[in-house]
């Protein structure tokens, strides 16, 4: 392969990165679902460039606390064939070379108020 870095945690792993105290069974099948779907298009975007020849990135870091009650994930595949230019979006990321971006969210309120949806993606 032509990558440079390609990280993406199990699910087990993704999981753990959550306060024990919000791993209920409600949040590991909405992960679960959220973290199949965005590992499956990681991978194809990175086996697309790759097939291409192309060098590239691509990461699924384990949850941080964001702000407020938003615990977030990020991934991106970059395509570092690209040359990296000054184009940085609101979250001050540097997006030029970004093929495929985003994060899994989870959010501390909506487990805390049992809301239908806990996990969202956000592209």
């Amino acid at each position: 392969m032509n990558q440079s870095n390609h990280s993406i945690p199990s699910f087990d792993d993704l999981l753990a990165s959550l306060p024990m105290e919000f791993r209920s069974e409600k949040v590991k099948e909405q992960l679960q679902r959220a973290y199949d779907v965005e590992s499956k298009r990681i991978n194809e975007y990175a086996d697309r460039l790759n097939a291409e020849k192309k060098d590239f990135s691509a990461v699924l870091y384990f949850f941080r606390k964001g702000g407020g009650s938003q615990w977030v994930a990020e991934f991106a595949v970059n395509d570092l064939s690209i040359p990296r230019t000054n184009s940085y979006n609101w979250h001050c990321q540097n997006v030029s070379q970004w093929v495929y971006a985003g994060c899994i969210l989870f959010d501390e309120r909506r487990f805390k108020d049992d809301e239908e949806y806990i996990i969202s993606t956000h592209h």
